[in-house]
């Protein structure tokens, strides 16, 4: 299933991870670089490739981007993940909080946090 997201400024969900350019093999592209850059976004989730990982913003692609894990549940095959995220503030203040649960060990994988632009 694919969800879709968008926090004005701050976040953008899908099923695969984006690349500047990259296209799937049924050469269909993935998503359009040039329509997140001009909408200022900071962070792209997506999941579909079980495995966790955070890409951080190059100068090709300003954002950063973050992969859900997979199913698996057993060690050192990787982890489930719950990607957790909750908006603070208002207005200029307001700030993008993201917490990354890694389901099979019960601890948080990791923290990030996206101030308003």
């Amino acid at each position: 299933a694919t969800a879709s997201v968008v926090v004005p400024e701050m976040l953008a969900a899908g099923q695969t991870p984006a690349q500047a350019g990259e296209t799937t093999g049924e050469g269909r592209l993935i998503t359009s670089a040039t329509m997140l850059q001009k909408a200022r976004c900071q962070l792209v989730i997506t999941a579909h490739m079980h495995a966790y990982r955070y890409d951080a913003p190059t100068r090709e692609r300003k954002w950063a981007q973050l992969v859900g894990g997979g199913p698996e549940m057993i060690k050192g095959q990787g982890f489930p993940t719950l990607i957790e995220g909750r908006v603070e503030g208002q207005g200029k203040a307001r700030q993008l909080r993201i917490t990354v649960h890694n389901i099979r060990t019960g601890e948080i994988q990791d923290k990030f946090r996206f101030d308003a632009r």
